[in-house]
Formats: C-alpha cells, sequence, structure tokens
C-alpha cells in the first residue's frame, strides 16, 4: 500500500488494466474496386443515375484479408456534398449480413450482392441508388466493408428501417466489427 502512495504511476498503470477494452476497428480487411480508383479520380458513369447519363449499377468490389473469426460482411455507400464534411448526407447502398465461407468476396458491377438489401435514402426504395449530383455539383462519396463477427440485427422494411451511414452502422454494431475497410472517390456532370 504504501508504493501506491508513493508512486502515481503504479496507480496510473494500475487503472489502465481495470479498464475495460472497447472495440478498436481495425483496417485488415482490404476493399477495392474500379468504379472507386481514389478520393481525387472521378468515379465511373456506370455507376451514376440515369439523369446523369449512368446506368445506375452498384460499384464491383473485392474484399480480401477478412479478420480471424468473420463470418459475415456489410458494405455502406454514402456520400457528402463537401470532402471535408463531419457527417454523411445520404446513402446510396446499405447491404448487411453477406456471409462468408472463406477469405475473399467478389462482386460484379451491376451483380445483385447476397445478404440482406437495405433502404437507400435518396428514395426510400431498397437497392441501390445511382451516384446523382445536381448537375455542375461535386460530390464525395465513400464506400465502406465492415468485417462481422455475427449478423447485425438490421431492419430494412417497414416502421423503423433505416438507411445506415458508414459512422451510424460502425457506433450501432461496434461490439461484432472486426475490421473495417473505406475508399473514396467523387462524382460530377
Amino acid at each position: 500500500m504504501n508504493l501506491l502512495r508513493r508512486n502515481p504511476l503504479v496507480i496510473l498503470l494500475g487503472l489502465i488494466v481495470l479498464i475495460p477494452a472497447t472495440s478498436v476497428v481495425r483496417a485488415d480487411i482490404q476493399l477495392h474496386s474500379n468504379g472507386f480508383a481514389g478520393e481525387t479520380v472521378r468515379m465511373s458513369k456506370a455507376f451514376a443515375c440515369m439523369r446523369a447519363g449512368g446506368r445506375q449499377q452498384n460499384p464491383d468490389l473485392r474484399v480480401s484479408d477478412f479478420p480471424l473469426g468473420t463470418s459475415h460482411l456489410t458494405i455502406i455507400m454514402e456520400y457528402r456534398t463537401n470532402k471535408h464534411a463531419k457527417k454523411a448526407k445520404g446513402v446510396n447502398w446499405n447491404v448487411f449480413n453477406i456471409e462468408v465461407a472463406d477469405d475473399s468476396f467478389r462482386l460484379n458491377a451491376g451483380a445483385k450482392p447476397s445478404g440482406l438489401i437495405g433502404r437507400n435514402s435518396k428514395n426510400k426504395k431498397i437497392g441501390y441508388s445511382g451516384v446523382c449530383p445536381p448537375s455542375g455539383t461535386k460530390r464525395y462519396y465513400r464506400m465502406a466493408v465492415f468485417a462481422l463477427k455475427a449478423e447485425a440485427s438490421v431492419k430494412v422494411l417497414g416502421s423503423g428501417s433505416k438507411a445506415y451511414t458508414v459512422d451510424e452502422f460502425q457506433n450501432q454494431f461496434s461490439d461484432i466489427i472486426l475490421g473495417k475497410d473505406m475508399l473514396e472517390s467523387y462524382f460530377s456532370y
């Protein structure tokens, strides 16, 4: 006891050991997409809405290097009106609980993924909503993939259903998230 009174460092180290570990999202998982070539490269027009001359098809993606214990993936694509905006303005795509059996997942552009397909925030419909900023305006898009150790309890139909942003999903399901990776791009026409 005298040692504790004389050495504040011992007390601090003891407290650190007692603090419960919080869920830390690691980036061990790897997300790749030809449609998201980087935050300084314009996204492919194929992923845009018809009004912007696009084909309204979701981007391709490849996911690899899952953290140990990954059983499901969740994909979220959101947009911001400003590259440095703190909050997303809308959600283009939510796909939850994609079951995975090995250490990789691939989805071709325009293909419908397995899993629970959620709402987008543009027209509140189920499924992908093409990128569609007002003409002459640049919007910034983020696509995130989460590696999960269990299914996420989300509601996609009826009252109480919602389009999850990246931050909302991460905050609500931090206890089952094993890893996350994210790509950024922009679109304008």
